[in-house]
C-alpha cells in the first residue's frame, strides 16, 4: 500500500476510536444503545453459545420464551453468519463494542474502494466515507446485528457491481453471490431487501448507460441471486417456513407498516438534528414515533457539498444515478405521508415489515458519493462558476442572518415562547393521550408542561450550533474564494468542521452501561429462582404499561415465560393467548396479556407464577409478595410440563377447539383436544391425570421416563410447530396437534422411555443446500480466477 494509503487507515482507525471511546477503552462498558440488543439479540447470541459449550450441539429451538418457540429462523439470530463465530469463544456483551468497531472499518474499506473505482479521489474518497460511517443512522445501527450484517457489505456489492459492469467478468457474478449469501445469513431480512432493491435499481440505471451486454449482464446478475439464496439458505429456509406459521403470515396492515414514517416537520433535523430534542425531552413525535428512528442528520458540510452539487456537476453519470436513489429513498422513507410508499406497500415482501424510514439510510450512503464527488469539483470551479458560488454563500448567509436575529428575539422573549410552547404541548397532549410512551409510565400533562423551559433551552442551544457550524463553513469557502486559502486546506477545514459536527451528535448513540448492571435481581425474581421445579412464568401487561418481569431479566435468570418478546412470534400461539390474555392480536414485538380471563388455558402452560400490578382472584391465585407495585401470585391449579390424561376429544376445526378450550366444562386433566377424527386414537377413559418424570430437558430435546398403569395420552405443553417429533421406546410415533397448540402423543400401558426431539427438515435442507452451494461456488471462483 502507498505511504497515503496507510495514512488513512490510521485516521480512520482513530475516527472509529474517538466516536467509541466510551466502549473500546473500557472492557467493563457495554453498548447497550439498542432495546432489542438488550432484551432479545444479546440474550439468543449466549443461548447459542451456553448451549454449544454444555450440550455440543446448536441450539434450534427457543423454549425460554412464548411456551416454546423457533431460534433458528428468527430473524434476530445470525447463528450462522461468519462473523459471529466470535460470540462462540468470548461473552456476547464483552466483544460486541469491538464488533461494533470492526463492522464500521468494514465497511468503510469497502465503501473506499467502491469510491476510488468510480474515479473519487483519494482525500474525497476518504470524506465521503467519514459522512456515511459516521452517520447517526449507522453509527445507531452498528449496535443492532441484524441490520448493520447486511448493510456493511451493500458497499462490496456495489463495487463488484462495478467491476462486472465494466469488465463482464462471470467471476464477479460469483462474488456477489456469495455476498448475497453471506448478508442473507447475517440476518436483517428487512435491510437485506432494501440493500437488494436499491442495488438493483442502481445496476439497471448503470446498463442504461451502459447500453452494450445488456443481456449478459442481467444473466450474471440472476444467477447471482440464485447462488445468494442457495447459500444463505440453512437461514432463508426456517425463515421462510417461521414466517408462514407467524404473525405476518399475511403481511402487516398498513397501519402498521407505516410506524415510524417520516413526517414532513422533521425535516428541520436535516439543519438541527435535536430541534425536537432527543430521549426525556424528545416530544415531537410522541405516538408511533421514535427519536432513534427518524435520526436523519448528516452533517452541515454535507448539506453544502450537495448544494454544491446541485449548481455544479451536471453531466456525472454516478451523481446523476445516486441522485434518483436518494429521491427514492426519501420518498419511500416518508411512508404513510404520501402515495408514494403504498405502491410498495402492495408489492410481496415489503408488506412484512414497519418503519419505511429505515430506507433512509441509503438517502445518507447516496448524499455521501454525491458529496465526493461536489469536494473534486470545487477545484475546478473557474472564476464564472464562483461568483455563482460566491451569491450562494452571500444567500445562505442572509438566510443565516435571519435565523439567529429570531433565535435571538426568541431568547428575549422567552416567556411568551414557553407560553406558546405550553399551548402546543397541551394540544399534542390530548391528541397522543393513548401513545405507549405517555401510558406506559403514567405521564401526566403536568410532566411534559414541566420540560418545557428545558426543551426551549434545548432548541435554542442547538441553534446555536447550527449558526456556529454554518458560519464556519461559510467563512471557509469565502477565504478559499477570496484566495486567502488554498483549496487543498478547505478541503482539510471542512473534514475537521464534518468531524467535530458529526462527533457531537452521532456519538452519543454509542450509550455505554455495565451489561451485569442491566440484570439486578429483584425479590420477585428470587423468589421464582427458588423453585426448583420446571415451570412457567405469565408477567401481565399492555400495550402501555411497562413490563414487570422483562423477558432480558427472566432469560438471565433461567426463568421461562409464557409471554415473550421478538422480531415475530407464531400466529396460533398470538390467538390462543389473547383468548385468555384479552389483548389484541397484531404484529407488534410483544404479545401483551394483560388480564387471565380463562384460568384453565394458563393451567395448560405449566404457568406456575403469574406477575401483575392488578389483584388476581385469590381462589385461583395463591399471594406470594408484592414489589415496586407489582404482585407475585401462585397459580394453585398448573398442570406438570408433561403430563398423562385419559381420554380424547375432537374438534371440527381450530374455531371449535378455542371455544372448548375456553368453554367453563373444559378439564384438561380429564381430557385432550384433537382437531379433526384421528381413527386410530380411541376415544380411552381409564386412568387419572398425572404429572409425568422429566429426565431431560433441553432446549431441542425433552426426555421422558414414566410407567403407566393404563393406556391414555401424554401432553406436553410446549408449542408444536414443524419439525418436532416424538419417539417411544426408540420407535417413532405420531405427533399429535394437541389443546390447539401443545404436543401429544398416544401412549399404551407399561414402562416407557418417551423422547420429543427438534429436528426440522428446513434445518436438514438448508444446512445441505448452503453446505453444497458454498463449494461449489468457492470451487467455480477459484476456476475463473486461475483462468
Amino acid at each position: 500500500m502507498k505511504r497515503e494509503t496507510i495514512i488513512g487507515i490510521i485516521a480512520f482507525l482513530i475516527l472509529i476510536a474517538l466516536f467509541f471511546n466510551k466502549v473500546i477503552f473500557d472492557p467493563q462498558n457495554s453498548a447497550t444503545i439498542n432495546a432489542d440488543l438488550l432484551r432479545m439479540t444479546s440474550l439468543w447470541e449466549g443461548q447459542i453459545n451456553e448451549d454449544l459449550r454444555n450440550n455440543n450441539e446448536l441450539i434450534l429451538w427457543n423454549a425460554d420464551v412464548f411456551s416454546g418457540t423457533p431460534l433458528i429462523g428468527s430473524p434476530l439470530t445470525t447463528m450462522f453468519y461468519p462473523l459471529s463465530i466470535v460470540f462462540y469463544f468470548l461473552p456476547f456483551h464483552v466483544v460486541h463494542p469491538y464488533m461494533m468497531a470492526i463492522n464500521l472499518f468494514l465497511m468503510g474499506i469497502f465503501f473506499y474502494m467502491y469510491l476510488r473505482l468510480i474515479k473519487i479521489s483519494k482525500f474525497s474518497s476518504f470524506f465521503s466515507v467519514v459522512i456515511f460511517v459516521f452517520s447517526g443512522i449507522v453509527v445507531l445501527w452498528s449496535g443492532i446485528a441484524s441490520f448493520i450484517n447486511a448493510l456493511i457489505w451493500f458497499p462490496l456489492l456495489l463495487y463488484l457491481t462495478e467491476r462486472l459492469i465494466l469488465e463482464k467478468r462471470a467471476v464477479f457474478g460469483l462474488l456477489i453471490g456469495l455476498l448475497f449469501g453471506v448478508q442473507i445469513l447475517g440476518s436483517g431480512p428487512q435491510i437485506f431487501l432494501y440493500s437488494c432493491f436499491v442495488l438493483f435499481l442502481y445496476i439497471a440505471l448503470r446498463l442504461l448507460y451502459e447500453r452494450k451486454f445488456i443481456l449478459r449482464t442481467t444473466c450474471i446478475f440472476a444467477l447471482a441471486a440464485i447462488i445468494g439464496m442457495v447459500i444463505g439458505a440453512v437461514q432463508l429456509i426456517p425463515m421462510l417456513e417461521y414466517s408462514k406459521y407467524s404473525i405476518r403470515d399475511t403481511g402487516l396492515s398498513y397501519d402498521i407498516a407505516t410506524m415510524h414514517s417520516l413526517p414532513g416537520y422533521a425535516m428541520i433535523t436535516f439543519l438541527v438534528p435535536e430541534f425536537y430534542g432527543r430521549g426525556n425531552l424528545y416530544w415531537g413525535f410522541w405516538k408511533n414515533s421514535s427519536f432513534t428512528e427518524q435520526y436523519i442528520y448528516i452533517g452541515l458540510v454535507t448539506l453544502m457539498l450537495l448544494i454544491i452539487a446541485l449548481f455544479f456537476i451536471r453531466k456525472n453519470k454516478y451523481a446523476t444515478i445516486f441522485s434518483i436513489i436518494a429521491a427514492f429513498s426519501l420518498l419511500f422513507s416518508l411512508g404513510k405521508y404520501t402515495p408514494f410508499y403504498s405502491i410498495f406497500y402492495s408489492l410481496p415482501l415489503f408488506n412484512s415489515f414497519r418503519a419505511p424510514v429505515r430506507m433512509m439510510v441509503f438517502f445518507v450512503f447516496s448524499a455521501a458519493v454525491i458529496s465526493g464527488f461536489s469536494l473534486d469539483r470545487i477545484t475546478e470551479l473557474d472564476e464564472e462558476k464562483k461568483k455563482i458560488l460566491r451569491k450562494i454563500i452571500l444567500a445562505i448567509g442572509l438566510i443565516l442572518i435571519i435565523a439567529a436575529i429570531f433565535t435571538l428575539i426568541a431568547y428575549l422573549y422567552s416567556e411568551q415562547v414557553i407560553r406558546f410552547g405550553n399551548d402546543l404541548v397541551k394540544n399534542l397532549y390530548e391528541k397522543n393521550i393513548s401513545a405507549s410512551r405517555i401510558t406506559r409510565n403514567n405521564l401526566s400533562l403536568d410532566y411534559f408542561l414541566n420540560l418545557i423551559p428545558s426543551i426551549f433551552k434545548n432548541i435554542i442551544s442547538s441553534i446555536g450550533i447550527f449558526l456556529i457550524i454554518t458560519s464556519s463553513i461559510l467563512l471557509a469557502f469565502y477565504f478559499w474564494l477570496e484566495s486567502m486559502m488554498r483549496a487543498k486546506h478547505l478541503k482539510l477545514l471542512l473534514l475537521l468542521i464534518l468531524v467535530f459536527e458529526l462527533f457531537i451528535f452521532s456519538s452519543k448513540f454509542v450509550a455505554p452501561g455495565k451489561f451485569e448492571e442491566k440484570f439486578a435481581t429483584s425479590p420477585i425474581i428470587d423468589a421464582i429462582k427458588n423453585d426448583n421445579e420446571i415451570f412457567r412464568v405469565l408477567s401481565l401487561r399492555n400495550y402501555q404499561s411497562k413490563d414487570n418481569l422483562p423477558q432480558y431479566l427472566a432469560t438471565y435468570n433461567n426463568i421461562q415465560l409464557a409471554s415473550g418478546c421478538d422480531a415475530i412470534f407464531l400466529k396460533k400461539y398470538a390467538e390462543y393467548s389473547c383468548l385468555y390474555g384479552n389483548c389484541e392480536i397484531k404484529a407488534d414485538a410483544c404479545i401483551p396479556i394483560q388480564e387471565v380471563k380463562y384460568t384453565k388455558m394458563i393451567d395448560l402452560l405449566n404457568i406456575k407464577y403469574v406477575v401483575s400490578t392488578k389483584e388476581l382472584d385469590e381462589n385461583m391465585f395463591e399471594f406470594v409478595l408484592n414489589y415496586n407495585g407489582a404482585n407475585l401470585y401462585k397459580n394453585k391449579n398448573y398442570l406438570a410440563r408433561a403430563f398423562f390424561v385419559p381420554k380424547i376429544e375432537y374438534s371440527e376445526n381450530k374455531e371449535e377447539t378455542l371455544r372448548m378450550i375456553a368453554d367453563a366444562k373444559f378439564n384438561p386433566k380429564v381430557y385432550a383436544i384433537i382437531e379433526g377424527n384421528e381413527s386410530e386414537v380411541s376415544t380411552l377413559g381409564k386412568g387419572d391425570y398425572k404429572g409425568l418424570n422429566i429426565a431431560n430437558y433441553t432446549q431441542n430435546k425433552v426426555l421422558i421416563e414414566e410407567e403407566f398403569a393404563d393406556e391414555g395420552f401424554v401432553v406436553l405443553n410446549d408449542v408444536n410447530y414443524p419439525g418436532w417429533k416424538a419417539y417411544v421406546d426408540g420407535k417413532e410415533v405420531k405427533l399429535y396437534n394437541t389443546d390447539y397448540i401443545l404436543k401429544g402423543i398416544y401412549v399404551d400401558e407399561g414402562k416407557h422411555s418417551i423422547e420429543f426431539v427438534y429436528r426440522p427438515l428446513s434445518y436438514k435442507a438448508g444446512l445441505y443446500t448452503s453446505l453444497i452451494g458454498f463449494i461449489l461456488a468457492i470451487i467455480i471462483t477459484a476456476k475463473l480466477l486461475m483462468d
